[in-house]
Formats: structure tokens, C-alpha cells, sequence
């Protein structure tokens, strides 16, 4: 409270204001926090479509299979392709002359295998037993490694999604076994650093 001169007398006065003055800024205080959220929700907006703007379908797609834990005879190398419209394409390993024709209906999901002849085997080594899908329309490939009590699966990236700059994460290894990745070229001359 401060000393407040009224009419000849000396009172106190709060140090607040009373609460009718106070609803213009409580009108503006309301326009902030709805400036805010829609600002937030802008953003979030933004962010939630930057993060959807490399595409998974495609027409071509380069991929290969790496070994699995142990390469046995319970492998399998499955390649699902899926389509909003009927469509057909091949798949093929290009270098070692493999190659498959496959029809995909509209809103299904094909299955396709590749022989465990196209796995690539070994560490440090370059290899001619990658993957190409060429399709008719646009589709969303995924590969499937399996294995029993082992799989690794993968969004295939179409041809025209990739980029020139990655960043691998791996982890030490398990029992022996080293941490590994596979690069697959997709023209001739590709250089690696």
C-alpha cells in the first residue's frame, strides 16, 4: 500500500489495479496466448511435413541383402511391393543376370523372394549381387531378411530419394561378429570416402 492524496485526506491506496481496469489486459494476455498456440501449431505443422519430404515410393529402387546372423538354409530374402493402382515391374540383379516379372494389384501387397545366391557375403569387399525393382507406376518397396530367431527389415528409398551424404550408427558387435553396412551404387564410377 502507498499513501494516496484524496480530497484533503491522506489514504492508501493498493498497489494494484482494481479489477475492471485490468480486463483489457486480461483481453490482451488472451489475443497473446492465442497467437502463441496458433503460432505452435504452425510450427508443429511445418516440422511434422519437413520430416515427410523424402519420398518412400518410387519407380526405381536400388537395394541389396546383407548376410544374416548365420546364413543357413532357414534364410529367406522377401521384397514386399505395395501400389494404390495396378501396375507391373521387374525386379533384377542386373550383374549376376537374375530376374523376376511381378504383377501388383491396386491397395495390395505383393511378395516377392530373391534367391540367397543375390546375399551379399563377407566384409570389406565390393560385390555384384545388388537389387533393382523397375516398376510401371509408383510403389513402396520393403525388404524383409529372415532368418529363425533373426530378421532385419527395411523401407526401401526409391532411386530419386536418395541422397549423397549419410551418417552411419552402429554398435561394437555381438559375440565375434562386426559392426557392418552395405553401400549399393547406383551408377557406375561411384566413389566412396
Amino acid at each position: 500500500m502507498r499513501p494516496l492524496w484524496a480530497g484533503g485526506l491522506w489514504r492508501s491506496a493498493p498497489i494494484f489495479r482494481p479489477l475492471q481496469t485490468l480486463e483489457p489486459t486480461l483481453d490482451h494476455m488472451r489475443l497473446q496466448l492465442r497467437t502463441a498456440l496458433l503460432s505452435c501449431s504452425l510450427l508443429l505443422l511445418v516440422v511434422g511435413n519437413a520430416q515427410q519430404l523424402i519420398p518412400t515410393r518410387g519407380r526405381e529402387f536400388w537395394f541389396g541383402f546383407m548376410q544374416n546372423y548365420s546364413g543357413s538354409t532357414g534364410s529367406h530374402l522377401y521384397v514386399y511391393v505395395s501400389s494404390d493402382a495396378n501396375t507391373f515391374g521387374t525386379m533384377r540383379s542386373p550383374l549376376t543376370g537374375w530376374s523376376q516379372d511381378f504383377n501388383v494389384a491396386a491397395n495390395s501387397v505383393t511378395q516377392l523372394e530373391v534367391p540367397l545366391s543375390n546375399m551379399h557375403v563377407g566384409s570389406e569387399l565390393i560385390d555384384s549381387r545388388s537389387v533393382l525393382i523397375e516398376t510401371e507406376d509408383t510403389v513402396a518397396v520393403y525388404a524383409l531378411n529372415f532368418e529363425t530367431a533373426t530378421a532385419d527389415a527395411a523401407v526401401i528409398y526409391p532411386t530419386g530419394s536418395l541422397g549423397t551424404s549419410y551418417r552411419v550408427q552402429t554398435y561394437k558387435g555381438l559375440g565375434g561378429l562386426p559392426s557392418e553396412l552395405l553401400i549399393v551404387a547406383t551408377a557406375d564410377d561411384t566413389e566412396v570416402e
